[in-house]
């Protein structure tokens, strides 16, 4: 089997590609982003294009507890 010439094209990462995972990732998931704006990219190849690109998602290590909670947590502790 063979390969056509311009085969690297498909696989070579375009600038708008990683432009669209950069304005997107904070607020799409690599699955929306692969269903809506990049069908040709696997969830895979957009998963690793991003942590490539440094875009990584900040999640938060530890609940914040409001005023509230805290108050609601004492008296029914």
């Amino acid at each position: 089997m063979s390969l056509p010439e311009n085969y690297l094209e498909f696989i070579r990462w375009k600038q708008f590609e990683i432009d669209v995972i950069k304005n997107n990732y904070k607020n799409l998931s690599d699955q929306e982003i692969h269903e809506s704006l990049l069908p040709h990219r696997t969830v895979r190849a957009i998963n690793m294009k991003r942590h490539q690109t440094g875009c990584k998602r900040t999640v938060q290590k530890h609940q914040v507890w409001t005023t509230e909670e805290i108050k609601v947590l004492k008296e029914n502790y």
